[in-house]
């Protein structure tokens, strides 16, 4: 999920290129509306989000149904931290490219099926 319209379709172009089914949201409400509808593998979440703490909705993520068990890695103009949050699985600095984009998300299913 991503606020910005460019960055969604360039996310959504580069998770189809190598293979991934894509859904989309541009808010934090559509976000956790679309975890409560829908399960997935893995959730991309912008943590420079306009209308929420991007590390509060990844520990909202991670307790909504198609979320719960999600890899939930963070993408964020941002420093990579010494110690990722526990709820996170990885971290994309931007800008990002898609072998960038395939290694985070190769990792982070990794890490999910390790848990």
């Amino acid at each position: 999920m991503d606020d910005h319209e460019i960055a969604r379709r360039l996310a959504e172009t580069m998770l189809e290129a190598f293979g991934a089914e894509a859904t989309m949201a541009s808010c934090a409400e559509e976000a956790v509306e679309q975890a409560d509808r829908h399960a997935f593998d893995v959730a991309l979440i912008d943590f420079g989000l306009p209308d929420r703490d991007g590390l509060d909705l990844a520990i909202d993520l991670a307790s909504r149904p198609g979320t719960r068990g999600a890899a939930l890695i963070a993408v964020t103009g941002r420093a990579r931290p010494a110690l990722l949050p526990s709820v996170l699985a990885g971290w994309i600095e931007k800008p990002y490219s898609v072998r960038d984009l395939h290694a985070a998300v190769t990792s982070a299913r990794a890490f999910r099926h390790a848990s």
